[in-house]
């Protein structure tokens, strides 16, 4: 029994082993995969920047046109107008008394006698 348990062990711990160098292949691949991205795009962007940056020199080279200028217009001077002051009205000046609303008469109610019950 003790055999079939150490053999057991042994092929256990050998195939961890390929696991490990098998993962640690498979992790350099995929890093040199992603460098290998990584430089094929800087080159790619260095490459348009260089061709944009050329395009603007030429374009900045190239005579500019000519930009009709008109000249200034004076603004108009507006009329002034002097500001209207509020006056509060003073003690002195009294308004009317209102006079005093009529009364209204009110409607009469009428009485109605009450039925009368059998007791």
């Amino acid at each position: 029994m003790r055999k079939v348990f150490v053999v057991i062990v042994v092929l256990a711990a050998l195939q961890m082993m390929a696991q490990t160098t098998s993962f640690d292949q498979f992790k350099q691949q995929q890093n040199a995969k992603w460098d290998k991205f990584k430089t094929d795009k800087q080159e790619e962007f260095d490459a348009f920047r260089k061709q944009v940056n050329e395009q603007y020199a030429e374009f900045m080279r190239r005579k500019w046109e000519v930009f009709p200028v008109q000249e200034e217009e004076k603004p108009v001077e507006e009329k002034t107008v002097p500001p209207v002051v509020y006056k509060d009205p003073t003690p002195q000046q009294e308004t009317k008394p209102q006079p005093a609303p009529t009364p209204q008469p009110k409607p009469q109610e009428e009485e109605k006698p009450l039925p009368k019950e059998d007791i």
